[in-house]
């Protein structure tokens, strides 16, 4: 275990405290850097397109794994963090996003023609 996740542990253990918004972080961190360092291109050749779309979408598969996980936490009103309000203050904005991106989705589908 990476010695800063060892002493954020011994911290919320010795405070009575947990959270998993930290935990999921420092879980998908390592994971992500690991798939980066492995899935980089290690010299210029015919497979550094395919290579670089790979890495995009595995990065882009965590990314969103990410999000979900933490936009998860939100759903109920105890959220599993220090703070119960860390998650829900944020949730708002995100919606929007996501209307606008899904409005934006629907409006440009109409516009194409078939």
């Amino acid at each position: 275990m990476i010695p800063v996740v060892e002493k954020i542990r011994e911290a919320e253990l010795e405070n009575h405290m947990h959270s998993e918004l930290i935990t999921r972080c420092v879980e998908w961190l390592p994971d992500t850097l690991a798939y980066v360092v492995s899935s980089a291109p290690r010299s210029i050749g015919e497979k550094t397109s395919e290579q670089l779309d790979h890495l995009e979408r595995g990065i882009a598969d965590r990314v969103f794994r990410l999000m979900e996980s933490v936009l998860q936490m939100g759903i109920t009103q105890r959220c599993p963090c220090y703070d119960a309000g860390a998650i829900a203050q944020r949730v708002d904005p995100i919606l929007e996003l996501t209307q606008v991106i899904k409005d934006t989705s629907n409006r440009e589908r109409k516009e194409k023609p078939q």
